[in-house]
């Protein structure tokens, strides 16, 4: 594998190591490949779109394994991450009532980082305890959408 082949592999996994940590679902994370780039798949980026885009996850507060936080990147746009997975919780929980017909409080996520992390405030959690909540959200929408579906 010559040395250009290499970086594109290397570039392309941080990239998807990226999405998880950001904790990116597919639709959202598309659209930023779309804003970003202008394409709808990161195989699809040249070296110069893949360095743009990995900028651009750094600056929304993701950090590489291997390095150290991005130096340029201010308080606030890691606090930014936080919000928009506090969003995405917001989301979910707006989804499910939606499929459940009732209102689904705050209260329902915040047992579930309690459960999971035995952290009883949204405003201590880090950004891996959301993205666990999310991740249980996520379950409990496809499971109820599953139960819809079989229902007819």
């Amino acid at each position: 594998m010559d040395v250009q082949q290499e970086a594109r592999r290397r570039e392309l996994a941080m990239i998807h190591l990226a999405k998880k940590q950001l904790g990116l679902d597919e639709a959202t994370y598309r659209a930023i490949l779309m804003q970003i780039s202008g394409v709808e798949s990161a195989g699809d980026l040249d070296a110069k779109g893949r360095q743009r885009l990995i900028l651009f996850l750094k600056e929304k507060g993701f950090v590489s394994k291997r390095g150290k936080p991005h130096r340029g990147q201010p308080r606030d746009m890691r606090q930014e991450s936080t919000g928009q997975m506090l969003r995405k919780i917001e989301y979910l929980l707006a989804e499910l009532a939606r499929l459940e017909g009732r209102y689904m409080p705050w209260s329902y996520a915040l047992a579930i980082l309690k459960r999971q992390y035995g952290i009883e405030r949204l405003e201590w959690a880090k950004p891996e305890h959301l993205k666990g909540v999310i991740a249980a959200l996520n379950k409990s929408l496809k499971g109820r959408l599953a139960k819809q579906a079989a229902r007819g």
